[in-house]
């Protein structure tokens, strides 16, 4: 018959293993055998001593000796089960694979106040804080085991702007997972962000100075540097900035976002004034343009001078002929 054991102790040449029941029997000790494992054996697999031909049950007095069963009540004892029960939970937690991934990056969102959170190359959140205490420990911590997908609403209200600056790093430089940093690049499409991105030790520099990931790294980014990422921001997310002024924006990196507004505006009232221009010279361009149909002017004065002169009238001319044949009748009454 089939056997359910749980192996409890190794000998030299056999094994002590409890049935499903509680009877403790002796099997063969194998190769590969280990505390804890869950085994069947058959009739076979029975430890038989040479001086013995026959099954041999555990003495009453070994069985009590290793559960510490009590003569009078005939249970075992709580700490002999406590010790049974912790031995299996290690083993069990040494077969299960690991349910969760390590740590594979930090992010940082800030707006008005500010969150860190760590990642794991899925995107889910492993850790979240409030590096500048702006956050509630309970608003922070219900971000722990979200998808960074499915957490945008919820990190937006947190940062509680229109304007985010966003931080992200691998914990190991030889971690690159283009698809994680598309996915946080891609989040908050309606706001103004601004991305940057370090490396691992821009994380540990971040926590020393106990500041965001996100802040540290704007810190150490020189003038020419802002004024690039600045630059390539749209007319409207600067113009937020500007209204806006969250926290994390600087007395030089406002003074940076100034003159590039006020640059975008001149530039604004040049397209303006040459669009005029362009207007002002395309309408006399439709002046001087003539029409093959209608006569030069010259042309037409030329013409009215022609019918005001007598001179030249062919109609006056053919009356004064007609005239002069007119006194026939006046030399008849004569005679």
């Amino acid at each position: 018959m089939i056997k359910k054991v749980i192996v409890l102790e190794l000998k030299d040449t056999y094994a002590l293993a409890m049935e499903e029941g509680g009877n403790i029997i002796r099997i063969k000790r194998k190769d590969g055998l280990s505390v804890g494992d869950k085994i069947y054996v058959l009739p076979e697999d029975i430890y038989q001593p040479e001086q013995e031909h026959a099954i041999t049950p555990f003495s009453f007095n070994e069985l009590r000796k290793k559960l510490s069963i009590d003569h009078t009540s005939n249970t075992i004892s709580w700490s002999r089960l406590v010790g049974v029960a912790a031995m299996l939970a290690i083993v069990i937690s040494l077969l299960l694979p690991k349910l969760s991934l390590p740590a594979f990056a930090e992010a940082s969102f800030d707006g008005s106040a500010g969150i860190q959170l760590e990642l794991d190359r899925n995107g889910r959140i492993l850790e979240a804080v409030s590096t500048d205490d702006s956050v509630s420990d309970e608003a922070v911590l219900a971000l722990k085991e979200k998808n960074i997908k499915d957490a945008e609403a919820e990190i937006y209200s947190l940062c509680d702007s229109e304007s985010i600056l966003i931080g992200y790093a691998s914990l190991n430089e030889d971690n690159k997972d283009d698809g994680l940093v598309q996915i946080i690049q891609s989040l908050f499409p309606k706001q103004s962000v601004v991305y940057l991105q370090g490396n691992p030790n821009d994380i540990h520099m971040a926590e020393t100075k106990s500041i965001s990931l996100g802040k540290y790294l704007i810190k150490q980014k020189k003038a020419d540097e802002l004024d690039k990422i600045i630059t390539s921001l749209p007319k409207e997310q600067i113009e937020h900035l500007l209204q806006e002024n969250p926290k994390w924006v600087d007395e030089d990196l406002r003074e940076i976002i100034e003159d590039h507004k006020e640059q975008l505006e001149d530039n604004d009232e040049n397209d303006v004034d040459d669009d005029e221009t362009e207007s002002s010279e395309h309408f006399e361009e439709d002046e001087d343009t003539e029409d093959p149909d209608i006569p030069d002017k010259g042309e037409v004065a030329k013409d009215q001078e022609l019918l005001d002169d007598p001179e030249d009238n062919d109609l006056e001319t053919f009356q004064n002929d007609d005239s002069e044949d007119e006194p026939t009748d006046n030399i008849d009454d004569d005679k």
